[in-house]
């Protein structure tokens, strides 16, 4: 799942000169294509849907404090979880695996992806893709037992942010009000 992350990060963050390279020839954007589906990036939008989730889920918790783990509140959950998975349905199409493989095909030669493709491919990168997301959630397990040893810096830090935005906020205006279209 991180390299699911991280090909949607290099995606969202990818610089517009990358995308305005020559085209690929049709037998790399065939390398290109074999890529994308080996490789795990057709879930990239499940990704950003269960970021987006955690995220608001966070704030919400945040606010609820105590009362965030209340039953009633499931069937609220529920709909909000099918609402998210409509908007994101379908947004993994042609299109879209075209543009991801392109960026595959800009990014790696015909031989460096013949090479990944046949280390995934192979026992060793069939076993990687089965278990890299065990492995990286045990990896991130000790980096957060390890980051643990600065949380009360780490609070500080947080708190004084937090209080010094609010400070700035309260001296910024208020944004005016939208002005009606003019009359025709």
């Amino acid at each position: 799942m991180r390299r699911i992350h991280t090909i949607a990060l290099a995606c969202l963050f990818a610089t517009p000169l990358a995308f305005a390279q020559a085209p690929a020839s049709p037998f790399k954007m065939q390398l290109a294509l074999k890529m994308y589906d080996i490789s795990g990036t057709d879930a990239v939008f499940k990704g950003i849907e269960n970021d987006i989730g955690s995220n608001i889920m966070e704030g919400i918790n945040q606010g609820l404090g105590d009362k965030a783990g209340c039953a009633a509140l499931q069937p609220e959950l529920q709909t909000f979880r099918g609402k998210m998975d409509t908007l994101f349905t379908g947004l993994n199409d042609a299109q879209f695996r075209q543009e991801a493989a392109k960026v595959y095909a800009d990014t790696f030669t015909d031989e460096e992806l013949k090479q990944i493709i046949a280390f995934e491919q192979s026992p060793a990168g069939v076993k990687l893709a089965k278990v890299n997301g065990d492995v990286v959630k045990r990896i991130y397990a000790i980096a957060v037992s390890k980051a643990k040893t600065r949380e009360p810096d780490i609070r500080t830090t947080e708190s004084t942010f937090v209080a010094n935005v609010q400070k700035i906020a309260a001296t910024c205006p208020s944004a005016p009000a939208p002005t009606a279209p003019p009359k025709k």
